[in-house]
């Protein structure tokens, strides 16, 4: 999966809302998220970055703690954290900054390919350390009792494999709250007799994304699926792997008309097809190229506040 993570460095859809099924009682937003457009953005690595910054590091793992200038614990002690997987930290502060995130973030650089992120959460306690870490560093900065209660958690390309194996932990899973993938979920092929490969992702990989995709249907968690049309000869791609989960929950997409919406009306990465169901959404944008794949990530905060809009 190493080479296309390697490049990284209002349609209202009244069937589905409110719907009951073998998923149980769908919970009843109160009104769609709506897409982004993806023109292409450039960035600055230059730009200021307002806040502190933390370097940190877990027996080998370093990651990068922002606390935001102003900010200080609430009263109760309750910190909603957010982390991403897969950027540099600069670009992510600067994306969670412009989206008007006003608590502290958390951000892996830890590398190419889904093994640098997977291999490390392996470690079923890594994460519950990183946490303690945090709570210890946001306690210097004026209560002593300051805990995670909440985490928002995105990832774009490779980070993926951390947050598949995240939300596999029922401790992880409790504590996450809302996930946005950006062009960020892959799978292997499913291999047939005498070894042959079958052109279809292994449910191996896509079954720990069902509980989560699951709750997200019922209104207990939020659940972001943004995916590319760009091919990956050796393994499952993000729209390979995205249709195989939405087949397996049982639902369906649909097609968005060119020009019904500015997400649909981009000349360059339309917005081409989106399935909602609750709070799971998964939005397939056009383009098969390197700069098809990134301009995901070059929208982190875009995607976040088509979320923040209808709930926080």
């Amino acid at each position: 999966m190493k080479k296309l993570e390697g490049m990284s460095r209002a349609l209202a859809v009244i069937m589905l809302l409110g719907a009951v099924g073998s998923h149980g009682q769908v919970a009843r937003p109160g009104a769609l998220p709506e897409p982004p457009a993806l023109p292409w953005k450039e960035i600055n690595a230059s730009l200021q970055l307002p806040g502190a910054l933390t370097q940190l590091d877990d027996k080998g793992v370093k990651f990068t703690l922002f606390v935001p200038k102003g900010w200080s614990a609430p009263a109760n002690g309750d910190v909603p954290l957010t982390a991403h997987f897969h950027g540099a930290h600069w670009f992510t502060i600067q994306e969670h900054t412009a989206r008007g995130m006003k608590g502290p973030l958390l951000n892996f650089d830890l590398g190419l390919g889904s093994e640098a992120y997977r291999v490390p959460f392996e470690d079923e306690k890594r994460f519950g350390r990183i946490l303690r870490a945090v709570e210890k560093e946001l306690g210097k900065r004026g209560s002593n009792d300051v805990r995670i209660s909440t985490v928002d958690v995105s990832s774009f390309s490779a980070g993926y494999g951390a947050v598949r194996q995240l939300i596999q932990m029922p401790e992880y899973f409790a504590l996450i709250r809302r996930v946005v993938l950006l062009d960020s979920i892959y799978a292997r092929y499913k291999t047939g007799p005498r070894g042959r490969v079958v052109r279809e992702p292994d449910p191996e990989h896509i079954e720990p994304w069902v509980p989560f995709a699951r709750a997200a249907i019922k209104g207990q968690k939020t659940f972001l699926i943004t995916y590319s049309e760009v091919p990956t000869p050796s393994y499952a791609s993000s729209a390979e792997s995205t249709t195989a989960l939405l087949n397996v929950l049982g639902v369906p997409v649909q097609p968005v008309n060119a020009g019904s919406t500015p997400a649909s009306s981009d000349p360059d990465w339309p917005l081409r097809r989106r399935a909602d169901l609750g709070r799971l959404h998964a939005w397939g944008y056009a383009g098969a190229d390197q700069k098809a794949h990134l301009v995901h990530a070059r929208h982190l905060s875009d995607f976040w506040q088509s979320l923040d809009r209808v709930q926080q």
